[in-house]
């Protein structure tokens, strides 16, 4: 995950929140069968939702630098 600076710790929150809903979002695309688009070499293709690589779970959690 991204640090975030003082200037912007109130958006340190706003990746963690995206990520969560992407995970929500390709899991119920899973159960119903459906493809989920992804960018891939400069455009935009559907994909099952096993091909998406995102990373671990544990870095939904926002936390911002300490600068």
């Amino acid at each position: 995950m991204m640090n975030w600076s003082d200037k912007n710790k109130d958006m340190a929150g706003t990746q963690a929140a995206m990520l969560r809903a992407t995970r929500k979002a390709i899991s119920e695309a899973k159960l119903r069968g459906e493809l989920v688009p992804q960018w891939r070499d400069g455009k935009v293709v559907w994909v099952r939702p096993e091909e998406v690589e995102l990373p671990p779970e544990q870095q939904d959690q926002a936390t911002p630098s300490t600068r």
